[in-house]
């Protein structure tokens, strides 16, 4: 497999139209008035004899190229045409008289006019980047958020459609609703005084309510299903088939930590499932709260469960609150109130419009606000032809709610949902065949991302050990320093911000199991320093942090090294043939690695915290952190147990 030639020797019109921006006498300063004029005048005429030149290889080389690569020629030859439009060569000999007859206000307005007509041509030329995979590849991730977003609008437009179309039913529905939560909070409310009366006996007398707890929470789970299966039937999909509430234990599943009470939040990087109902994400929460308590009460910890049950209980009463209010405003409602919803769906659509035309122009060969383009050659993305047919159903839709023709508005509000549907999945199929494709480059570019994070942390770390010499030596730190640390705890805190960004890449990835996970770890090890030094300290632990961090980053370059060599090897070797499972970005090896190295800086991590701590009990701020690396530890352990599957074959 031969390799890739640099972009500026591979494109030598490129490097002729860079050659003139360097040689010009107007590049990096204007002529200067006391400068010899024939010594000017030569320097321009030097540019104007190399631009002629390149000019005549270039047509040479154009001529090469269209048999093994015609894209690129095309592109060369595109090139030239508009250097002869702009007259480029004609404009520099009337320069060089200009510098020859002292005219040089003239000849550097002139010269300044070239160089701006001079980077047109360069970016014209680098528009040969639309080929990129990873551009497109991130266009396309652009693309699918925003159709997402769409997509849950659209929901929520033709479930409120629904409603006003059929408000009988809507009130039927959330009766029941109400009925099943009320029946909730009961059970919850009953169980909360059997707890307390529990806590009183002793802790041994909690165990025995787990079952309850876990029925209780199962049922919750099993009302939720049902109001999110409710809203999802209005949007005219095949109906959905609601569970009855099921009374039997759960499935034994992986409980919280005692004392993890709050619901977890989404995978980031993972679709939007639809628009909530009312009730229903306080259901969900409440379940989370309901797991919570029944892993106190589990294991005999009666504060714990009863936290949880608390908050559940708060979580069942707004999840009430809401279905009451919606099944208010629904009966509130006034005849033919069709026509208000227009406005909203018109809204839509003017989105989606402006979705159609971004594709549109990308298609054509534009290029995007952040640089990002697709493919040239008149070929529409993926799911543009979609995008254009959801955009036509919601306009006639607005028009037949503001006609009160609600069948007729739900038919197109149908054909739109189901059109952004193929759109987001045409885009998912390119992306999965892009993610192999981008891998190379995408590792390259975390690679450079951790490089400038090494940088930046190892004079950070040097800063901070300085500091904290001289609070040693002088036994007090000047206003000065203290605004120095002020402004590393800053540096710390951008630094976390830039782990997250490659988090969310990596996330995006979805194959690898540790990489995201050590990441976002160290993300939390940057946080953690930045509040260190929020608070002034640059101890012996704050430095043993900042040093973890940097051993860390070094890792995950040299993993990332070798991912890349790998990466290439593979491809140099591979044969093509069937569709393979997507591989993850780092082998599994390295990841292993990783675990490994995870593993060692926990134990680094404990003894530096025991060091620093010595014989005196645990602060708030030591607790805190030693609950962190206790969280960590178990996170370990979960992903050596992944990875260890994923690495096993499948059982026959």
């Amino acid at each position: 497999m031969p390799h890739a030639m640099p972009r500026f020797l591979a494109n030598p019109w490129l490097l002729a139209v860079s050659v003139c921006l360097l040689a010009s006498p107007a590049f990096g300063q204007p002529a200067e008035s006391g400068s010899p004029r024939t010594s000017l005048g030569v320097r321009q005429q030097r540019v104007e004899h190399m631009l002629l030149e390149m000019e005549l290889k270039f047509k040479s080389l154009a001529q090469t190229l269209q048999e093994s690569e015609p894209e690129r020629a095309d592109k060369l030859v595109g090139a030239l045409q508009e250097s002869k439009k702009l007259l480029l060569a004609d404009r520099m000999a009337n320069i060089t008289a200009m510098l020859n007859e002292a005219r040089l206000d003239s000849a550097t307005t002139e010269q300044k006019k070239i160089l701006s007509d001079l980077r047109s041509l360069i970016r014209l030329l680098l528009e040969d980047d639309q080929k990129n995979p990873l551009q497109e590849w991130e266009q396309l991730q652009v693309w699918r958020g925003q159709l997402e977003d769409i997509q849950n609008e659209q929901k929520a437009t033709r479930r409120e459609s629904d409603k006003r179309l059929h408000p009988d039913s809507a009130l039927r529905d959330l009766d029941a609703q109400i009925a099943a939560v009320e029946a909730l909070l009961e059970k919850q409310q009953k169980l909360n005084t059997l707890t307390e009366t529990a806590r009183q006996a002793g802790p041994q007398q909690l165990t025995p309510l787990t079952p309850q707890q876990d029925a209780l929470r199962q049922q919750t789970d099993d009302v939720a299903a049902q109001i999110a299966a409710a809203g999802a039937n209005r949007e005219g999909a095949p109906p959905v088939v609601m569970p009855a509430p099921s009374t039997d234990p759960p499935a034994a599943s992986d409980p919280p930590e005692p004392g993890q009470t709050e619901p977890p939040q989404p995978e980031p990087g993972q679709p939007a499932t639809g628009p909530s109902e009312s009730g229903q994400q306080a259901l969900q929460n409440a379940s989370q709260h309901q797991q919570s308590a029944a892993a106190g009460l589990q294991q005999g910890q009666g504060a714990i469960a009863g936290d949880g049950q608390k908050k559940a209980t708060e979580e069942l009463e707004r999840a009430l609150a809401e279905l009451r209010g919606e099944r208010g405003r629904i009966a509130m409602l006034p005849p033919q109130s069709l026509p208000e919803l227009a406005e909203q769906q018109a809204e839509t659509a003017d989105k989606t419009a402006r979705l159609k035309d971004e594709m549109q122009q990308r298609g054509a060969g534009g290029s995007s606000p952040g640089g990002g383009s697709m493919p040239p050659g008149g070929k529409k993305p993926p799911g543009q032809k979609h995008v254009e047919q959801a955009q036509q159903a919601m306009e006639k839709a607005a028009s037949d709610l503001r006609s009160d023709q609600g069948e007729q508005a739900a038919d197109e509000q149908e054909q739109a949902l189901r059109e952004l549907e193929k759109a987001i999945a045409e885009i998912e199929k390119r992306l999965a065949q892009l993610r192999e494709e981008t891998q190379v480059e995408r590792l390259a570019r975390l690679e450079q991302r951790f490089r400038e994070m090494l940088a930046r942390q190892q004079a950070a770390t040097a800063k901070t050990a300085e500091m904290e010499k001289l609070l040693l030596e002088a036994g007090s730190l000047k206003r000065s320093d203290r605004l120095l640390i002020v402004g590393l705890a800053k540096e710390e805190r951008a630094l976390a911000e830039s782990a997250f960004q490659a988090y969310d890449i990596l996330i995006e990835d979805g194959a690898s199991v540790v990489f995201p996970s050590i990441v976002n770890a160290l993300r939390v090890d940057l946080e953690q320093t930045a509040a260190l030094l929020d608070g002034l300290k640059t101890d012996d632990y704050t430095q043993a942090v900042q040093e973890e961090i940097e051993t860390t980053l070094a890792e995950l370059i040299s993993a990332l090294e070798k991912a890349q060599r790998q990466k290439k090897s593979d491809q140099e070797s591979s044969s093509g043939g069937g569709e393979q499972q997507q591989p993850p970005l780092l082998p599994n090896s390295a990841e292993l690695k990783l675990l490994m190295s995870a593993q060692m800086r926990i134990n680094r991590l404990t003894r530096a915290l025991e060091k620093v701590r010595g014989d005196a009990p645990l602060d708030e701020a030591s607790r805190l952190t030693a609950e962190s690396i206790a969280a960590r530890q178990e996170e370990v352990a979960n992903l050596t147990e992944r990875i260890l599957q994923r690495i096993q074959p499948p059982t026959p």
